[in-house]
């Protein structure tokens, strides 16, 4: 943005980054991080119950089995408490380990 100044027109210079030469070319990735906008990379989490990752600042936690359990949606939530409910935490922690990883 110029700078006015007493009837004269002053462009602003931006220095480079540190250790950047002092060329004019930039990426676009470069120019993203200089934003004040750009996002850092967000830790994701694994769905306790349906494993699907998810950002944590995103999760849902619910008490099973007597602690607390990151899930991903009102579903996982509502699967994990009626187990709960009606006392099937054994057969479902037996299931739950019998599952096979095919990823």
């Amino acid at each position: 943005m110029p700078n006015v100044n007493s009837g004269k027109i002053n462009l602003l210079r931006i220095a480079p980054p540190l250790g950047a030469s002092t060329s004019m070319a930039i990426t676009f990735s470069q120019l993203l991080a200089l934003s004040p906008f750009h996002a850092t990379r967000v830790e994701k989490i694994a769905c306790y119950h349906c494993d699907e990752k998810m950002r944590q600042t995103k999760a849902l936690y619910v008490k099973f089995n007597g602690q607390q359990r990151a899930v991903c949606c009102h579903g996982c939530m509502a699967i994990l408490q009626t187990i709960e409910r009606n006392d099937m935490i054994e057969d479902y922690l037996a299931a739950r380990s019998m599952q096979i990883d095919v990823r």
